[in-house]
């Protein structure tokens, strides 16, 4: 096998790496200001909020898609507004029940997230995986053609 490909494959898997940890940093960044800066309310699922999940089948060219749940929650801020929103985060099943208590983080009316570590985190721990594996890939294929004859 020739050096030309295996390095253009190198470079890519390397500026992916890269990219996917600069967003990792950003990810971060934005979540530990939310943390630091938010208020805190105790909240109440309200209700669910139906939406479509959906992927292309890497087999077929066939769409499949399910239903997923995102939990409304009411909540009153310090200074006694009451605000309702719908998380962005959606599972199957729903991640909490109708009634349940949640603790909100919010940065007025119209930033407000139900507050949990997974909630805030798993974005970034998704980015920064995927970044050290293409980093990684790239570190290891960089060394192993270095150590290859020309």
């Amino acid at each position: 096998m020739t050096r030309k490909p295996l390095t253009i494959f190198t470079a890519v898997f390397g500026a992916v790496g890269a990219i996917l940890l600069c967003v990792t940093a950003f990810l971060a960044t934005s979540t530990i200001s939310f943390a630091r800066t938010a208020d805190h309310a105790t909240g109440e699922v309200i209700g669910h909020v139906k939406r479509m999940s959906c992927s292309n089948s890497t087999t077929r060219s066939t769409r499949s898609c399910s239903e997923v749940w995102a939990p409304t929650v009411t909540f009153t801020t310090g200074d006694g507004q009451q605000v309702t929103f719908t998380d962005s985060v959606a599972g199957s099943p729903p991640s909490h029940d109708v009634g349940e208590s949640v603790d909100v983080g919010y940065r007025g009316p119209h930033d407000a997230r139900i507050f949990s570590f997974w909630r805030l985190a798993f974005p970034s721990f998704i980015t920064g995986g995927l970044g050290l594996v293409f980093g990684g890939v790239a570190v290891l294929l960089f060394v192993w053609l270095r150590r290859m004859p020309a």
